[in-house]
């Protein structure tokens, strides 16, 4: 905790940039949580609110109340194929829109959740009816999916078609069951130029394509499917491959959203970066002239996963080069030590045991965050 050293500015400049506590808080609701504290603990602190979000659920709204675009809403199916409310953020040509809007875990009822049956389908017939509409630019959170298809419903949607090694075409919406099918794609019909120009990806994750199966079972992929997924997500891969150019090495940001940054990277050649840094760029935190003292950041579990690109490590990456130190305040702390110039709270050992609640999760995080902030503020601000 080097970079936690002692200051002598009597106002410090203090960020609260937490992510959503999944299941619990908004980034917002924890963001209110960790305010209230400090500003018991440090009421001369000068305090900036950013609630973050990573490409995952929630990044749409974030990122429409910045740049003043209004809710709309549409019918689409969801990845199972029942019809239901699609969110998103619109103003003139420009449209933002989370994956997990469309095709997100949060809109499968837990009981209905089968990702070898599910298809990012739906998410490629918004884009292509927006594109159609004339939308200019259409930004779409990578992240929360409730598909593992590698983006092939996606792209069946925008105009790709698949065929059997019997020349039968595949019919839509292709699910990841049927990935090991694919013996050829042609990607004729689908208008890879202009979604080039049009579409921008905000990736919650970093990994290659077969990182996606990380996550596979998270989102509910049995055990004994997992060798069929990964397989089938190779024959995918084998496929387009043969229709494009061979691509060297790994592809960034290709596993996120069960695939679909493999889908909008690769084949259409859209631009992608991590959604944390993006959001982080919308607020300046640490581009404006004066650098913030302190970065309180949060999410409900951190674990291996978050070192992928998630929040928390998006900010801490960025603070560390700059010398800032961080507080993470989590629900549940997976990750173990903390690394150089940060520091971890879990809310998790206060909770005694209980279930977690809405409620609980408020107490729970008022209480690490009053522990935390309290020692660190006597050793930076004495």
């Amino acid at each position: 905790m080097s970079l936690f050293k002692r200051k002598k500015h009597p106002a410090p400049a203090i960020v609260i940039a937490p992510d959503k506590f999944k299941g619990t808080l908004s980034a917002a609701e924890a963001a209110e949580v960790i305010r209230r504290a400090l500003a018991d603990i440090l009421p001369s602190a000068r305090v900036e609110i950013c609630p973050m979000a990573d490409g995952g659920e929630g990044t749409a709204g974030i990122i429409a109340r910045r740049r003043g675009l209004v809710r709309e809403a549409r019918y689409l199916p969801d990845p199972l194929g029942s019809m239901h409310s699609v969110e998103y953020f619109a103003c003139g040509g420009e449209v933002v829109v989370d994956s997990a809007a469309a095709v997100g875990l949060a809109v499968v009822e837990e009981s209905r959740r089968d990702p070898m049956a599910s298809s990012s389908y739906p998410l490629g017939r918004l884009v292509k009816e927006l594109v159609d509409e004339g939308a200019e630019s259409v930004t779409v959170g990578i992240g929360g999916t409730a598909t593992v298809d590698g983006g092939a419903g996606f792209l069946q949607a925008l105009g790709a078609s698949y065929f059997t090694v019997d020349g039968d075409e595949l019919p839509s919406p292709l699910t990841a069951a049927r990935l090991g099918d694919i013996f050829s794609v042609d990607f004729s019909g689908v208008p890879r130029r202009k979604m080039r120009e049009v579409l921008h990806g905000l990736a919650d994750v970093d990994v290659p394509l077969e990182g996606s199966l990380d996550f596979a079972a998270q989102k509910g992929v049995a055990a004994a499917d997992m060798e069929r997924l990964r397989t089938g997500l190779e024959n995918f891969r084998q496929a387009v491959d043969e229709a494009l150019m061979p691509q060297s090495g790994a592809g960034r940001f290709h596993g996120a959203g069960g695939g679909l940054g493999y889908a909008m990277e690769r084949v259409l050649g859209c631009h992608m970066e991590p959604g944390g840094e993006y959001v982080a760029r919308l607020y300046d935190i640490f581009g404006g002239n004066e650098k913030p003292e302190l970065v309180i950041t949060g999410e409900g579990c951190i674990d291996a996963q978050t070192t992928a690109g998630k929040v928390v490590w998006q900010l801490y990456t960025e603070a560390h080069a700059l010398g800032i130190p961080v507080l993470a305040l989590v629900g549940k702390n997976r990750l173990g030590e903390a690394p150089e110039g940060m520091a971890i709270e879990a809310a998790e050992p206060f909770l005694r045991g209980y279930e977690l609640t809405r409620g609980r999760a408020v107490l729970t995080l008022d209480v690490a965050a009053r522990q935390a902030l309290a020692a660190i503020c006597v050793r930076m601000w004495p």
